[in-house]
């Protein structure tokens, strides 16, 4: 029972997974678009050229970095699901429950908790997928000459954690990355960043226009204050 159980909640976790990785080529082209035509409105004589789904989806096959997919570990997955049933039934015996009540706590407890890891993973797959379309654009309109600070924006509600909250309202530019007590991140989501700073994360990427620069000279235009900032660095 305990291995059936564990390998269907397995399954769940897998399809749940597949579901989430399905929809994120749409949710990075769509911030993409956003970004390129906020630009757009804000900048006279500027064009960027758009992303569909279809597009983003093609990508992917040849680029592994685009989205962050993310997969089961099957082995760590049964295993994880097996201590819980173990735990509840456990519990169950030991408080002289009858079985009823026994597969009451199973469908409540291991359930719930399959729920919320399902929900919490698609939570990260998707934020990941959000900011990871805002920075390309960025990086792409940073090759046509804008010069743009990136701008982290912490979801506020008492479940944010305290680092992200540091974060808030915090300006780098966008080639550089985003530093609190657990350590650096390029965009809210950033795989490549500790798990701690990732996981079930809900905050977003704004930006901000700080200056300009000659794509065959190389020589940059930054408004006074960035230009400062820049200098002092």
């Amino acid at each position: 029972m305990q291995k059936q159980a564990a390998q269907r909640l397995t399954e769940a976790d897998r399809i749940a997974v597949e579901y989430t990785n399905g929809r994120l080529p749409y949710v990075y082209s769509l911030n993409y678009n956003s970004v390129a035509e906020g630009l757009e409105t804000r900048l006279n004589g500027y064009s960027f050229e758009l992303v569909d789904e279809a597009t983003v989806r093609n990508l992917v096959e040849s680029d592994k970095t685009l989205l962050p997919y993310k997969v089961v570990d099957d082995k760590k997955a049964e295993r994880w699901h097996t201590a819980r049933v173990n735990a509840e039934v456990t519990q169950g015996i030991i408080q002289g429950e009858s079985i009823p009540e026994i597969a009451k706590r199973l469908k409540t407890n291991v359930g719930m908790t399959a729920k919320g890891s399902a929900v919490r993973n698609a939570r990260t797959s998707v934020t990941s997928a959000e900011n990871k379309g805002r920075i390309d654009m960025l990086h792409d309109a940073r090759k046509k000459g804008v010069i743009a600070d990136k701008i982290w924006i912490a979801a506020h509600d008492s479940r944010t954690r305290e680092a992200h909250l540091d974060l808030d309202g915090q300006q780098v530019p966008e080639d550089e990355k985003f530093e609190s007590i657990l350590g650096k991140i390029e965009y809210p989501g950033d795989p490549d960043a500790a798990p701690a700073n990732t996981y079930n994360c809900r905050c977003s990427l704004g930006y901000k226009v700080v200056g300009f620069a000659n794509r065959e000279t190389g020589r940059e235009k930054r408004f006074g204050l960035y230009a400062k900032r820049r200098d002092e660095k």
